[in-house]
């Protein structure tokens, strides 16, 4: 008997074990054969595809602010800044914004004091 043999033996493995794993080894190794032949369907992404420029924006109005979730429905990414607005309507656009942003599959990430990235989470 071999070293491996003894040592297989002594765990409590079967040489009868290791026969069975080689003939189901063997059938695995059709399966594969067989997977080679399989076609993929058609990939959703193109690796070559460009990212577009993020548009940055300073709205001013909340017509405007509207105009923005509009781009971004679009497919737009847009930079926000609300350095224009005071904090209570500051509020109130954000409070917009994220539902909005949350709504189309996206997010709102602040990214200074004043300014927000409008981004899609499809990335």
């Amino acid at each position: 008997m071999k070293f491996f043999d003894k040592l297989f033996k002594a765990i409590g493995f079967d040489e009868r074990e290791f026969e069975q794993e080689e003939e189901n080894l063997g059938e695995g190794k059709n399966l594969k054969k067989k997977r080679e032949n399989v076609v993929l369907p058609n990939a959703k992404f193109n690796l070559k595809e460009k990212r577009r420029e993020l548009l940055a924006k300073s709205p001013q109005t909340q017509e405007e602010i509207e105009d923005l979730v509009l781009l971004f429905k679009e497919g737009e990414e847009l930079s926000i800044n609300l350095e224009k607005f005071n904090e209570e309507d500051k509020t109130r656009v954000l409070d917009f914004l994220f539902g909005a942003v949350f709504a189309l599959g996206g997010s709102l990430k602040k990214t200074g004091e004043n300014s927000y990235l409008m981004v899609s989470d499809e990335d």
